[in-house]
């Protein structure tokens, strides 16, 4: 991790940094992420306290009928600085963070969760797979994915195959996002799905075509396909032996032929050391 201003000052005087914060400083955001960085228990425990005032002021806010956060940076960057201290003692008001009406910081609170792997947000998760925001139901498939060790994937089977499966038929947008989900809980039912979006380079090649029309604005990013191979690797399939081999073979994308032929490899390794 490289060493940042703030970081640098959040190190030498933390109790200034920290008495900055709270005065709302202009860009206190820049500080708290140093905070975050540094860790340790005294900055937990005054981001903990610093994030409990900013949910008091949004429930405040929420009551008196305003709808933007006028000080969202602070708040998102409180929810992200726990998140980056790597530390349990973030995890409740984390937990709390989930339940709040602006979207900063719920959202975040369940990215940060789940990169951290706590599997009470799983039953959250559930609810927000149902919901009319779709910023919310994005990351709950993405906090699926995260989480989807081979410890949880049978609890996140149990838990979320129905609604994920009640998803699938309703929600055709988010459709791609809804397969890798299923296949990161083990669900074997969505491969000829998820085989079909990794054979898909369409979203590859308008990419490039772009890059070539704008060599300095533009970078092929090959999303649907990367995070096919992601929940193909999860899944960890043999029957998904067949499509990797073709793609590392065929694929016009270099780094997903690479990407294949490693997940291929991984895959025949583990039958082989199974037999």
């Amino acid at each position: 991790r490289r060493s940042t201003l703030p970081e640098a000052y959040g190190r030498k005087y933390p109790k200034t940094v920290r008495r900055l914060i709270l005065n709302g400083v202009e860009s206190a955001d820049s500080l708290i992420f140093g905070l975050g960085d540094i860790g340790g228990e005294e900055n937990v425990e005054f981001l903990v306290g610093y994030l409990e005032q900013q949910l008091e002021r949004l429930r405040n806010l929420k009551e008196e009928g305003v709808e933007k956060d006028p000080e969202w940076r602070s708040a998102r960057a409180a929810v992200m600085a726990l998140g980056r201290t790597e530390s349990k003692e973030a995890w409740p008001v984390l937990r709390r963070a989930l339940r709040c009406d602006f979207a900063h910081v719920s959202c975040n609170a369940m990215n940060e969760l789940a990169d951290a792997g706590d599997d009470k947000i799983i039953m959250v998760i559930r609810e927000w797979l149902s919901s009319e925001n779709r910023s919310m139901r994005a990351v709950a498939l993405r906090a699926v994915v995260t989480l989807s060790t081979e410890e949880l994937k049978p609890k996140l089977s149990k838990t979320l195959h129905g609604p994920l499966m009640f998803a699938l038929s309703k929600v055709r947008k988010e459709e791609n996002a809804i397969v890798e989900a299923l296949a990161s809980t083990g669900d074997e039912t969505v491969l000829p799905s998820l085989h079909e979006i990794a054979l898909d380079e369409s979203e590859y090649i308008r990419d490039l075509e772009l890059v070539r029309k704008f060599p300095m604005g533009w970078a092929v990013q090959n999303y649907s396909q990367r995070e096919a191979l992601d929940a193909i690797a999860k899944l960890g399939s043999p029957k998904s032996l067949e499509i990797l081999d073709k793609l590392a073979a065929d694929a016009q994308d270099k780094y997903i032929r690479k990407k294949a032929k490693k997940i291929a490899n991984e895959i025949r390794k583990r039958l082989d050391s199974e037999e």
